[in-house]
C-alpha cells in the first residue's frame, strides 16, 4: 500500500515515514546543490553525502525487511505446528 493507492498517514504510517525521508533527502540535495553552486561546498563533499545517505537508507531498509520476513516465517511455522 502506498501513496499511489490513496493511503493516508492514518491508514499506513509507513507512508508518512517514506514521505518524510524523501522530503529530507530533497532538502539535503537542494541545499547541497545551492552551496556547491555558490562555491561554499566542494562537489566531492556533496557526492559523499549523497552516497552515504543512499547507503544508510538501503542498509536500514534491508535490516527492517529482514526482521519482518523472519517474523512472518516464525508465524508461518507456528501455524504449521498448530495445524498438526
Amino acid at each position: 500500500m502506498g501513496v499511489e493507492d490513496g493511503a493516508s498517514c492514518e491508514q499506513d504510517p509507513f507512508v508518512c515515514r517514506r514521505f518524510a525521508i524523501h522530503v529530507s533527502l530533497l532538502a539535503l540535495y537542494g541545499l547541497g546543490g545551492f552551496l556547491v553552486s555558490r562555491g561554499l561546498l566542494p562537489l566531492r563533499t556533496l557526492l559523499s553525502a549523497v552516497g552515504f545517505t543512499f547507503a544508510l537508507v538501503f542498509s536500514s531498509q534491508g535490516a527492517v525487511q529482514t526482521l519482518a520476513d523472519s517474523r512472518r516465517a516464525v508465524s508461518a511455522v507456528q501455524r504449521c505446528v498448530q495445524a498438526d
